[in-house]
């Protein structure tokens, strides 16, 4: 009877083994899964910080280029009003020259 009580139990210890090493496998398990996520995020954490980066710098040169092109445009206005005020400078020249042409005759 001591005999049988003892392989009932040894039976038990051998269970309650074999269910603990399953738990231990399923969390490994988890735990690797787990890793693998995160190295996933990781990574994918790392290529969103270079997209942000390529972002930034795509923003602060178009900024650049909305400035110079303002720029430009203020300078073609300038050159223009410019050459608005030649024109008409070069006209009245033209007219009084014209006018003194018909004095002296």
């Amino acid at each position: 009877q001591e005999l049988e009580q003892y392989k009932d139990s040894v039976t038990e210890m051998q269970n309650e083994k074999n269910h603990l090493l399953d738990e231990y496998d399923t969390l490994k398990g988890r735990m690797d899964s787990m890793e693998e996520d995160v190295k996933k995020y990781e990574s994918q954490e790392y290529e969103m910080k270079i997209l942000n980066s390529k972002l930034s710098n795509s923003l602060s040169q178009i900024a650049q280029l909305q400035r110079d092109k303002r720029t430009s445009d203020l300078s073609k206005k300038s050159s223009n009003d410019i050459s608005n005020e030649l024109k008409e400078q070069l006209e009245q020249l033209e007219s009084s020259n014209r006018e003194l042409l018909q004095e002296k005759k």
